[in-house]
């Protein structure tokens, strides 16, 4: 009897893809890091945004008109600006990890302007993303 070695063993045959087909890329543990951690900030942003954008349309913007008091609007809407900013960098930094094309991006990030929406798109994004969907 002979031992067979790896010399020994026929090789693989050789796949030729058609042109222009890409392979497959394989999803390492670091991948998933990326995107859990981008999944994570986003989510976090997502209600950080949403929170002040509900406070401030349904509870600063009636007290400026029917209570002559425009302060609220003016710090809750500086801070939404701010933080709003910040969420379309996670946004973006979520829809580079997860490979969405120009127009699911901006449909996300447009959905953290309208009151009480950021948080559905959340759910939403959040569902899809861990089902390995596309965000929206």
């Amino acid at each position: 009897m002979t031992d067979i070695n790896e010399t020994d063993a026929p090789a693989k045959p050789h796949v030729k893809r058609p042109a222009g087909a890409r392979r497959k890329r394989k999803t390492n543990f670091i991948d998933r890091m990326a995107v859990t951690t981008a999944l994570r900030n986003y989510r976090i942003m997502a209600w950080i945004v949403g929170v002040p954008l509900a406070v401030l349309i349904l509870v600063a913007v009636p007290l400026k008109y029917f209570g002559n008091n425009p302060t609220p609007v003016t710090v809750i809407g500086v801070a939404h600006g701010y933080l709003y900013l910040i969420f379309i960098i996670t946004a973006v930094m979520l829809s580079i990890k997860r490979r969405w094309d120009f127009k699911r991006t901006i449909i996300v990030i447009l959905c953290g302007t309208i009151p009480l929406l950021s948080f559905y798109t959340e759910h939403v994004v959040h569902k899809n993303v861990l089902a390995g969907k596309p965000g929206w």
